[in-house]
Order: structure tokens, then C-alpha cells, then sequence
């Protein structure tokens, strides 16, 4: 049974080839259709844990809820920039890079001085996600404020980075800036990696080149060129980490019995196998603490995410990877579901480009929409970007308000 997931996903796959849609909508597609062939080899290992059957309906379910998804928020790469004439933007900007300079500096002064230590990086990430251990403690009290702004601000950091070199001059003080921009991006990657964290790696070169698709045929050629090389040199270094990670994370004592292939295979096609055979037969719901647990902060929550809470009201694990659908079944039942992909579909096609047109506010969130179909084969991602979730909206807001002043001045 475990084989029609990677079928239903391929069939998907080659539609929309045929169909000759651009790129840029491919690659998460491929990502989910990779995930989904996965999925059989993890089903095969020793690591996996068969606690139901294989049915057809969950990967049914599963296909369907995607396709809805896919179609909606598939675009086309850019092929027009409208500026941005809100008088925040250069501001904005400013903030995001010249606070991420000194953060960056007290990590790598922290890489270089041995720091880290990956033969007990299994122990770190462990007390890490129990939360007996903050990553920020390697940063001075005044870096880790400075180090806030580089968290809220994940999602624009790349945006602004490309919508910069295609909108500014090049001159030394935009190169300054830009730098900036990058250096901002990457921080989370660099503090992620002290406590063993390899997802922030993965997403942060995977979301990058999600970014660079969208603007890659409004971006200069010479610096086209540059970014590419950047780009590569980034890609060996990253996953050159994400190895060495996995292999002292995985070969440790307690993990001795199965090969480190598997927990390759789980990584990458647990979270099929986890929907069909566990979330699937949840036996509650969590009712928005499972994916939006940060915002019951809001409303007088603490806002953590408990997963020992939620697997007493789900009856299954909930510090294992279920998809982006999954996460929300947990929350809001199977039915419920199904409205809501339907409601986030509806809200993604009204924020993509129109005809290649880029609005720089509208932008900003529809690439949080995409983000969610391009990491969702694993989790509903806002779970782990929350912070950048909401630093993302707020600027949004004020640009778009912002720049609409300024349009109205003008009239008058």
C-alpha cells in the first residue's frame, strides 16, 4: 500500500510536466514526490514503527488536499518589480543588516574558539529540544536582542536581499547592506547548528533557492553569475554539515542498532508513514495548540508547544514529522481540515504575482504560502517560524500601508 503514496505523487508530478508549468512550481512538487519514494525505503527499515496497517484512504486524502493546494498557489517567476515607494523600506533594511553584523561575529567566534562539539552533539540537541538548554546563551545579552531581529525577519532577509540588487545601484554602501542582508539569513542557520539542528540547514538552502526561482530572470546577469557561484559553494558547505551532523547525531550508543541510512530514509519519508499509520487515528484534537501554540501567547498561554500535553490528547507521537496536513488534522479534525487548505489555498492565489508583477508587501506573505508547500512534506513549518511568521505580517502591514500614504499624497 505504501507504494500508491509514491504513485499518486508521481502521477501529480508528471501532470503538471506535461502541462509545462515553470520550474520554479516543480521543485516543491519534486520535493513532496522525492519524500513520498522515501517513504517505501523507511517503511523497509528497522527504525520504522508500524503501529497500524497501510490504508489507501490517508494517502487519498493526502494527494487531494496537495492538488488543492498546489494549483492554487503554483505562479509564474517574476518578470516585473513594482517599487516599493514606502519611506520605511530603506529603514527596514537598514535595521535587518546592520543588526545582524554583531550576532554573526559572536557565533563565529564561537565556531572558531571550539565551541562546538560534535562528538556529543546528540546530548546538546536532546537537551536542546527539552528545553534545559537555549542556544542564545552563547550570545552576549546585548547580541541576542540584536539577534532577534535576524529571527523575525527569516522569511524577508532573501526577498530583500534580491529585490535589493535588482532595484538599487551597485555601490559600496548597497554592498555593505546587502551583505547585511545575507548575514541576517543566515544567523538562525549558524545559531541552529550549536544544539545539533539540521533542519534550519536544509530549509535555509532549500527557501533561498525558492526566492532566487522567483527572481531569476529579473536579476542582472553578472550578478546572476556571482549568486550562482555563491550559491554552490553555500550548497557543498551546508549539506558538508548536514552530514556530519546526522552521523554524530545517529551513531551515538543508543542509536547503534540501526545503520545510518535509516535515519536518512526516516528523515526524509517518516512523515507519510507517520500520517497513514498514527496521525491518521488520532483519537483528539488539539484544537490550534499543536500548529499555532505560539500565539495562545496572545490570549494568556505560555506559548510553548507541549508535545508530551499533545500526545496524551492524540494518543501518538508529536515530536515526529506528519506533514503540513497532518499537523493541522491534529488540530482541527479531518473534516475541518479540509476548509481550512481550502481557505489558505483562496488567501495564497489572492497574494501571488499577477502577470509576473511583483508587489513587494503581497510578496512578502505569499511567500510564506509557498514556503508552506515547499517544507510541508515534512511539517506544518510556522511550528518551528513563528517568530518569522509574525515579523513577516507586521512589516508587510506597514509597507503596505505605508506606500498607499504615500500614493494618496500624491493625488492630493
Amino acid at each position: 500500500m505504501i507504494y500508491i503514496n509514491f504513485i499518486l505523487f508521481l502521477c501529480i508530478f508528471f501532470y503538471f510536466l506535461k502541462k509545462k508549468v515553470d520550474f520554479v512550481n516543480l521543485y516543491p512538487l519534486f520535493l513532496w514526490t522525492i519524500s513520498a519514494l522515501f517513504s517505501i525505503l523507511y517503511s523497509q527499515s528497522d527504525i520504522f514503527r508500524n503501529l497500524h496497517k497501510f490504508t489507501l484512504l490517508p494517502f487519498v486524502y493526502l494527494a487531494v488536499l496537495f492538488f488543492i493546494y498546489f494549483i492554487n498557489v503554483k505562479s509564474s517567476p517574476l518578470k516585473k518589480i513594482t517599487v516599493c515607494k514606502s519611506p520605511l523600506l530603506m529603514p527596514i533594511i537598514w535595521i535587518i543588516s546592520c543588526t545582524a553584523y554583531i550576532p554573526f561575529t559572536e557565533i563565529m567566534y564561537y565556531f572558531f574558539s571550539g565551541g562546538i562539539d560534535f562528538s556529543n552533539i546528540a546530548d546538546i540537541k536532546d537537551e536542546y529540544t527539552s528545553g534545559e538548554y537555549d542556544a542564545r546563551e552563547i550570545l552576549s545579552v546585548f547580541s541576542s536582542k540584536l539577534y532577534g531581529f535576524s529571527a523575525y525577519s527569516w522569511f524577508l532577509s532573501p526577498i530583500l536581499f534580491f529585490y535589493y540588487l535588482v532595484i538599487s545601484p551597485s555601490t559600496k554602501i548597497s554592498k555593505f547592506f546587502a551583505s547585511g542582508l545575507i548575514i541576517s539569513y543566515l544567523n538562525p542557520l549558524l545559531l541552529g547548528m550549536t544544539v545539533g539542528t539540521r533542519g534550519a540547514l536544509l530549509w535555509a538552502l532549500l527557501y533561498f533557492f525558492q526566492v532566487f526561482l522567483f527572481f531569476r530572470h529579473v536579476i542582472p546577469r553578472k550578478t546572476k553569475k556571482i549568486i550562482n557561484k555563491g550559491f554552490f559553494i553555500m550548497s557543498i558547505g551546508i549539506m558538508t554539515i548536514f552530514l556530519i551532523i546526522t552521523i554524530n547525531r545517529f551513531t551515538v550508543d543508543r542509536y547503534s542498532n540501526y545503520s545510518i541510512t535509516d535515519w536518512f530514509y526516516r528523515y526524509l519519508g517518516e512523515s507519510f508513514c507517520n500520517f497513514n499509520t498514527e496521525c491518521w487515528y488520532t483519537r483528539g484534537t488539539t484544537n490550534g495548540l499543536n500548529c499555532f501554540s505560539y500565539f495562545s501567547s496572545f490570549v494568556g498561554g505560555d506559548g510553548q508547544r507541549d508535545y508530551t500535553m499533545l500526545e496524551k490528547i492524540t494518543g501518538t507521537r508529536m515530536n515526529v514529522y506528519n506533514t503540513l496536513f497532518g499537523d493541522l488534522l491534529y488540530d482541527f479534525g479531518h473534516i475541518v481540515t479540509i476548509f481550512i487548505v481550502i481557505i489558505l489555498s483562496m488567501i495564497a492565489r489572492s497574494l501571488k504575482p499577477k502577470n509576473g508583477n511583483m508587489i513587494l508587501p503581497n510578496f512578502f506573505l505569499y511567500s510564506v504560502c509557498f514556503y508552506i508547500l515547499l517544507s510541508g512534506f515534512l511539517i506544518w513549518p510556522l511550528i518551528t517560524k513563528a517568530h518569522s511568521f509574525l515579523g513577516t505580517i507586521l512589516v508587510s502591514i506597514i509597507l503596505y500601508c505605508t506606500n498607499n500614504m504615500m500614493k494618496d499624497r500624491r493625488k492630493v
